[in-house]
């Protein structure tokens, strides 16, 4: 994962706004192509994308990274998959925000914001 990385993206949003939510994506990303699926639209784009869509969309729930795909039949192969995903990569000290406004905060807070922890992301971090 580098500054100059191009990750697959994933934007959730209510059904039936997909079309509306490309809409915004293309003025937030101009040329970035795009694909409407079902609750949402996905994309490919690098730090700077990520960034103007966190900030910029307003119908989108979230904006997702893909750390791993693979095929499934059952959750055990979900299990297998979360465990080769270098976590160590992805979950840094790094990962820290700021409360964003509009105007300048007259003190700035650094807020620590982890992501849901699964029995497979916790048992990953303590083979290693």
């Amino acid at each position: 994962m580098t500054a100059h990385s191009r990750w697959r993206l994933f934007l959730p949003c209510a059904a039936g706004v997909e079309a509306l939510l490309c809409d915004e994506i293309g003025r937030l990303l101009p040329g970035a192509p795009l694909h409407a699926r079902r609750g949402g639209v996905s994309l490919s784009s690098g730090a700077e994308g990520l960034m103007a869509l966190n900030l910029g969309s307003r119908l989108a729930q979230r904006v997702l990274v893909e750390v791993a795909s693979a095929d499934y039949r059952h959750e055990d192969d979900l299990y297998a998959m979360a465990l080769r995903v270098d976590w160590a990569t992805w979950i840094t000290p790094r990962f820290v925000s700021t409360p964003y406004t509009r105007q300048r905060p007259a003190v700035v807070r650094v807020v620590v914001r982890p992501g849901p922890v699964s029995p497979g992301t916790t048992s990953c971090g303590r083979d290693r």
